[in-house]
């Protein structure tokens, strides 16, 4: 019992540290100020995400989610998950953020766009993941699914020039 305790605060240590080091008056990146202003987000595709709006998303069971591929990594039993649509103008580098734990697919044209890099949010901001993807200009799924919440947060931004 003693090591599972010991275990548990250690770590759980980093992320309560994380929270007391965010000086008063903190503010996230410049691209990423929208993320404390959501706006609800369209259902099921049927609406389209902004690049640098921040969205909550209302997720459900993922068995209910009209993938328009089969997610890459299949959901767990009870998970949720949500297609949003997404149309740019500019192809480029775009990030996705997310404010918890979930399985992120770009479908574009009926292929699934592999990740060019995965990371963590800047501190303090409450962005728990990011992936990049190289995206052309045009229409786009974002798939979300896995998720053991039935609410999520999403930004998409463009990266570079």
């Amino acid at each position: 019992m003693r090591r599972l305790v010991l275990a548990a605060s250690i770590f759980s240590a980093p992320l309560a540290a994380q929270a007391q080091d965010c000086p008063d008056g903190y503010s996230v990146p410049a691209e990423y100020s929208a993320w404390a202003d959501p706006q609800s987000a369209p259902a099921n595709g049927k609406g389209q995400l902004e690049p640098g709006a921040a969205y909550d998303l209302v997720l459900v069971p993922s068995d209910e989610v009209a993938y328009r591929l089969p997610p890459e990594r299949r959901a767990q039993e009870g998970s949720f998950g949500q297609v949003a649509a997404l149309h740019l103008e500019r192809a480029g580098t775009y990030r996705i953020a997310l404010d918890k734990a979930a399985w992120i697919d770009v479908v574009s044209g009926g292929t699934r766009t592999a990740s060019t890099a995965h990371g963590h949010g800047p501190a303090c901001s409450g962005i728990r993941k990011i992936v990049d993807f190289e995206l052309a200009a045009g229409d786009h799924a974002i798939q979300l699914s896995g998720s053991p919440d039935a609410q999520m947060r999403i930004m998409v931004t463009r990266i570079g020039s």
